[in-house]
């Protein structure tokens, strides 16, 4: 299929080209320099005995057969501009065809690996990432937790877990690479698959993005400055979800990527909706203090409102969210799939806090309520969202 398409690409610009020439070539018009060139002299002898009457005709016969062809020039170039018009919007339509399909075809193929299942650990006899999560493992679910910074998530009994962080130095210093049902992706996440800059800041590691942010200095002072940059991939949330297999549900997506939360929902397409529940990060449209969290974190697209009219667009609810503080610059988001709103009430509930409005509470125990609410329903329920 690419191979066609590519094909079809170079037919249609050697057929831009030959047409754009075609185009640019200069019309003759020969009306200028007869229109220009001055009228035989005539006199009342020339009038009287006819001689200069029949001139007179056959200049005007010719100056309106030079307007007639001027018109129908007129009218070639402008149905071979309309053609050229309409070769550039095919070939610009194949062009983001080709580039859909690559995109679609950025996979991360599962390595050969045992027959028997197991940890996530390396080994001879451990399997790969994507073949733990084949129905025959005994994996009952899967979380995708995106920004790590230094902990992640503990899988719930016959529950996986990827893991995506850009920082190295986060990952090799915070993390058992080891951990049985876990799956560490080193890569940023975004809308598209590429490469990217990325900012650390030695003075706060959680900050660490894809975005320079000096706004954060502004605010937080010096000590949040960017500290070093790497060039990291960038994967999307469709290129994951996508290997992962139909049969296996994702009981959480947790993301907290610093003002680029957005950009990874918006990234998963249609699949976003393999989630049951969504936990993330967003910016502050105005914090108590008058000020909003787009002038701290530099984007609002990122704002908290955008990403919840995303969302319910796709069909969830929204359940509340969570902030530390009422004068903080981000929050957190909570989204469910419609099925498993009443399960997941308690966690708004048992915390004496109301279902549907944020409120301050801690961050790290409405994700905890959240992943323990979930999986056993999931579990349940087992099959493709």
């Amino acid at each position: 299929m690419p191979l066609l398409i590519i094909i079809n690409l170079c037919t249609l610009f050697v057929a831009l080209c030959i047409l754009s020439a075609v185009n640019r070539s200069p019309i003759p018009c020969t009306a200028s320099p007869i229109e220009s060139t001055p009228a035989p002299a005539t006199n009342s002898r020339d009038i009287g005995n006819g001689g200069g009457g029949g001139g007179r005709i056959e200049l005007e016969n010719e100056r309106e057969k030079n307007k007639q062809d001027l018109q129908e020039e007129r009218e070639r170039a402008g149905k071979l501009e309309s053609t050229v018009v309409d070769l550039e919007t095919k070939l610009k339509m194949l062009r983001e065809e080709v580039e859909t399909s690559m995109k679609d075809s950025v996979q991360v193929a599962p390595m050969d690996g045992g027959s028997s299942g197991g940890g996530g650990g390396g080994g001879g006899g451990a399997l790969s990432t994507f073949a733990m999560l084949q129905p025959d493992q005994g994996i009952k679910s899967l979380v995708i937790e995106i920004g790590l910074d230094d902990t992640i998530m503990t899988p719930k009994p016959e529950q996986f877990i990827i893991g995506v962080e850009a920082s190295i130095k986060s990952l090799c210093e915070g993390f058992n690479l080891s951990r049985e049902r876990t799956a560490l992706l080193s890569a940023a996440m975004g809308d598209h698959v590429g490469m990217a800059d990325w900012y650390e800041r030695a003075g706060w590691m959680a900050a660490n993005s894809m975005a320079k942010q000096d706004t954060l200095v502004d605010y937080h002072g010096p000590t949040k400055a960017v500290t070093s940059i790497t060039a990291v991939p960038v994967v999307s949330l469709h290129t994951l979800i996508t290997n992962v297999p139909a049969s296996m549900p994702i009981a959480l997506l947790k993301i907290d990527a610093q003002a680029h939360n957005y950009y990874i929902i918006a990234g998963a397409g249609e699949l976003i909706k393999r989630a049951a529940v969504i936990f993330s990060e967003c910016t502050v449209d105005m914090a108590s203090d008058g000020q909003t969290g787009a002038s701290v974190f530099g984007d609002e697209n990122d704002n908290c409102s955008n990403i919840r009219m995303y969302l319910e667009a796709k069909g969830f609810t929204f359940m509340g969210g969570m902030a530390d503080d009422s004068t903080d610059k981000s929050m957190d988001i909570m989204f469910a799939q419609p099925k498993y709103i009443a399960a997941m009430k308690p966690c708004f509930t048992e915390n004496s806090r109301e279902f549907g409005d944020p409120k301050s509470m801690p961050k790290w125990k409405a994700e905890d309520c959240f992943h323990e609410k979930i999986t056993p329903i999931v579990h349940m329920g087992r099959g493709a969202l």
